[in-house]
């Protein structure tokens, strides 16, 4: 079972991307380019990362509506079909 699948709390973030490159968008991608995620899993991620963010409670609904949006619209789009490689769900890459 991974930390995942036990309930670990993952989010995909950058760290001082001047410095050291790797803005949000690139992780994600790396992520997915690495670990062949599925949809959902990258949905779970940005969904985590604003679940955890310190944000009032109207910003983060705001927020993880988007991120479902993104993940219906790719279930729609795709049939359900996985990783289109360079997409990420817009509420994680434009924020």
């Amino acid at each position: 079972m991974t930390m995942l699948e036990r309930g670990l709390v993952v989010s995909i973030n950058s760290d001082d991307p001047p410095y050291f490159g790797g803005h949000v968008d690139a992780n994600v991608a790396a992520v997915q380019d690495t670990f062949g995620v599925d949809d959902a899993t990258l949905a779970r991620f940005a969904r985590h990362s604003f679940e955890s963010a310190f944000l009032g409670d109207d910003e983060r609904e705001r927020y993880l509506a988007e991120v479902d949006d993104w993940l219906a619209d790719r279930f729609r789009v795709g049939g359900g079909a996985g990783v289109i490689s360079g997409q990420t769900p817009r509420a994680a890459s434009s924020r």
